[in-house]
């Protein structure tokens, strides 16, 4: 399908910081090491007296500014984990602006230290860094790579990385393999997932715009949760705002499959935060409707299936409009640091229509043949609504220590009108299929995390741990109708087939409470000898829960009726009664489940480098506790309840060779 976007209306608004001209003396220049490159991340104060007037950080190009500072005598301390601290005497008088350069010469462990609580971890040039002195196999998207883009989730960035490819534009495969061997962390934290039969977490319920950096690990380390199979993707947000900013983006477009042409909107369509579809009434019976007979007296009388029926009568299929509305999207973000806090705040939303035409040719074997059995053209109508809520609050209490407080609120809210006509073998009849679905996801996360850098133990010493709470909600609904090609080229309702007044609800709720704690210790053996020991422990705990509710119009007597007509006409109210379509619940004897994960994790890995050879090895420790209980909505009183119980032993190991500077091997 090709697409055309036209771009109505774009604008972005900048807002620096605020306050009046700069007055006193300035000082900048950068911080390098032994070999002229920048150091970016290190720490750089102005001191007087002996105690810090001004501290700042370089950035990616090692650079560093202060500005309106007295007049008088200082010392320049420059400092980053890895390298011997600088201090350096520096005079400013009260107008002009002095430059300095400070270099830093690095200790026999400097290659090991990650200082994240200090180092900026947004930008190209980090995640290069990153990618480069990782003692694992990764690709990353940087926030500026993704904003040069028009994905607008994170499962339509991951296209863009070597090696990873997507799937129906939700699941991520790593190296060809399914998405159940791609497991995704956002923060270093599990998350829920929407998914009603599978455990993996669809990417495109993450904007591209309260992203920071996109990580896919494609080699594993202990330190990584066991369902690492084919590769990892870490979604990480800003940890700290980057000055005084604020963004404002309002967009508008339209795709050329859509525009010029007719539309369809199932239901109405979808509001600005993505409600719609067809929920079951308020009242509704939570108990398995059956049909009171001379053997089950405790059934429902006729005119109280009468009175179900008709409250589920509803829209069948999309209400045909002239055109679709134009595509619009808006964003927001805002930044700030005050003192020792720093806020990140961001929000997103999007409302956009597609319509889709594809065919579908299945084949069988036939007198050792392949032949088509099914053959369909299909035609469908989107609409999606996509919107998101994002909050940080940082505090660096000092520069070796930091805690951060983070919240996430995503929806995903889908309507399509489908219609797919073509020759089935299973009726051996040419058919027109008409299906209308509404789907809601959402995800609410929310973590607290702390970094610690302490002296001692070694070259020093580092003490991690976090702590989350996440919930994942899917709710839908779908309506189906088949009608067969008669002798003389109408379409008629097949009455009798399964897919016919076919009504289904669907309710998923999945929690994860997940939390970890890991200490590393840096060492030094000799001149070309170093590394880090590093130890952990993580508990999660998953508890989710399912239920679906079908059902579907018996025709008593078909005969009465046009069956020609659409179902709006069919299903519509006055004819749903005893003599005409009856509600019956078809929902089966598996389709409500309950269940729980526990897993405990220990490991312990090492990470050590010997001349141009680095080698990261280790091993994990799994304990897991899996149940999962069948309510049979005939019988609650027998749930079927299945235990699995697994430990794993997880060993890893990975080499690296540096051949330069620039390249690993």
């Amino acid at each position: 399908m090709q697409k055309r976007q036209v771009v109505m209306l774009l604008f972005a608004l900048s807002v620096g910081p605020l306050g009046g001209a700069a007055t006193g003396a300035e000082l900048s220049g950068k911080v390098l090491d032994a070999q002229g490159q920048p150091l970016p991340g290190a720490t750089v104060a102005l001191i007087q007296q002996g105690e810090p007037v001004q501290t700042t950080w370089a950035d990616a190009n090692g650079a560093f500014a202060f500005t309106s500072v007295a007049a008088g005598a200082y010392q320049l301390r420059a400092s980053l984990d890895g390298f011997g601290e600088v201090t350096t005497p520096v005079e400013l008088k009260e107008t002009g602006k002095q430059e300095v350069e400070v270099t830093l010469a690095p200790t026999q462990f400097s290659e090991q230290v990650e200082v994240k609580a200090e180092k900026p971890t947004s930008g190209t040039v980090q995640v290069l860094e990153e990618r480069r002195t990782r003692p694992v196999v990764s690709e990353a998207l940087a926030k500026e790579d993704m904003a040069k883009s028009p994905d607008g989730d994170a499962a339509a960035a991951m296209q863009r990385v070597t090696g990873v490819s997507t799937v129906g534009n939700r699941y991520v495969y790593v190296r060809g393999l399914g998405e159940r061997y791609a497991a995704v962390l956002l923060n270093g934290s599990e998350l829920p997932s929407t998914e009603t039969e599978k455990r993996v977490i669809p990417l495109d319920l993450f904007p591209t715009k309260l992203l920071d950096q996109v990580t896919v690990v494609k080699s594993y380390a202990p330190d990584l949760p066991g369902s690492f199979g084919g590769g990892l993707v870490q979604l990480n947000t800003s940890p700290w705002p980057e000055g005084t900013v604020m963004t404002v983006r309002v967009g508008s477009g339209e795709n050329s499959q859509v525009a010029g042409h007719s539309f369809s909107r199932y239901a109405g369509g979808l509001a600005f935060d993505g409600s719609g579809g067809q929920w079951l009434p308020a009242g509704f019976p939570s108990s398995f409707i059956t049909r009171a007979t001379r053997f089950n007296p405790q059934g429902l009388t006729p005119e109280q299936l009468q009175n179900l029926g008709r409250s589920l009568s509803g829209n069948w299929t999309g209400k045909p409009t002239s055109s679709s509305p134009a595509n619009r999207s808006f964003a927001l973000s805002y930044g700030r640091s005050f003192g020792s806090l720093g806020v990140v705040l961001s929000a997103t939303q999007s409302h956009g229509f597609t319509r889709t035409e594809e065919t579908q040719t299945f084949y069988g074997l036939d007198s050792g043949q392949m032949v088509p059995i099914n053959d369909y053209n299909l035609v469908t109508y989107g609409e999606n609504v996509r919107w998101g809520l994002f909050g940080s609050l940082a505090w660096k209490i000092s520069p070796q220590h930091s805690v951060r407080a983070t919240s996430m609120l995503s929806r995903n809210a889908r309507a399509s009108d489908r219609v797919q006509e073509g020759y089935s073998s299973n009726s051996g009849n040419y058919i027109r299929d008409l299906r209308a679905r509404y789907t809601k996801e959402d995800l609410t996360t929310h973590q607290l995390t702390g970094e610690h850098f302490l002296s001692g133990l070694g070259r020093g010493f580092s003490l991690e741990w976090r702590a989350s709470y996440g919930k994942a909600r899917n709710l839908g609904d779908l309506r189906e109708n088949i009608y067969g090609l008669g002798a003389d080229g109408v379409f008629r309702l097949l009455v009798g087939f399964p897919e016919v007044g076919k009504i289904e609800f669907h309710r998923l709720q999945d929690q994860v409470w997940d939390g970890s704690l890991s200490a590393t210790s840096f060492f030094e053996v000799g001149p070309s000898v170093y590394g880090s020991l590093k130890v952990g422990a993580g508990i999660t705990q998953r508890d989710r829960e399912f239920l679906a509710r079908r059902f579907k119009f018996v025709a008593t007597n078909p005969n009465q009726f046009d069956l020609s007509l659409p179902p709006d006409q069919l299903f519509q109210r006055d004819n749903i009664r005893p003599d005409g379509f009856e509600l019956r619940e078809v929902t089966g004897v598996n389709d409500g489940y309950s269940g729980t994960h526990d897993l405990t994790a220990f490991f312990a890995q090492g990470d050590i480098t010997w001349g141009p050879v680095r080698a990261l090895l280790g091993l994990r420790l799994e304990d897991s506790q899996l149940e999962v209980v069948t309510v049979n909505l005939f019988d609650t009183r027998n749930p079927e309840v299945a235990r699995l119980s697994n430990r794993d032993w997880l060993p890893a190991l990975n080499l690296t060779y540096t051949l330069s500077t620039r390249t690993n091997l």
